[in-house]
């Protein structure tokens, strides 16, 4: 899945959003007209994100409303998972192996353990991926 940015501040986003982490001075690490792949999705307090590596080239969460879709096909190695009833937190999540299966890599991601950013950068490189995660 690829996206191309539309805007990269929290001014172009709704206001349900603010008070959920995002403000109207939030300012966001991509660049409008560039394109992104796509290396995850998350539904996070009802707010659909993308995860992708931005242009200080780490591995972040974005609100989908910043971005177009240009390419909509879903990589076939990628898993999903539910947390009903968790309304105020994660609700769903799809991407690659490590980030459904390993309870701690969602959230070592984030506090940038090296371990946990290994193992998302081996998803991601690779000749001819395009950032784009590989097939088992």
């Amino acid at each position: 899945m690829r996206i191309s940015c539309r805007a990269n501040s929290g001014q172009a986003l709704p206001e349900s959003y603010l008070g959920n982490g995002y403000f109207r001075e939030s300012v966001f690490n991509v660049t409008i007209g560039s394109e992104y792949a796509v290396l995850g999705i998350a539904v996070y307090k009802g707010i659909v994100c993308f995860l992708l590596v931005d242009d200080v080239s780490l591995p972040n969460w974005y609100p989908a409303d910043l971005f177009s879709v240009v390419d909509s096909r879903i990589p076939a190695n990628w898993f999903s998972a539910l947390y009903p009833g968790n309304a105020a937190a994660l609700g769903f999540l799809i991407g690659y192996r490590a980030l459904i299966f390993d309870e701690r890599h969602y959230d070592a991601l984030l506090e940038r353990d090296p371990e946990a950013l290994e193992i998302f950068h081996r998803e991601v490189r690779g000749p001819g991926s395009e950032n784009l995660p590989r097939p088992d």
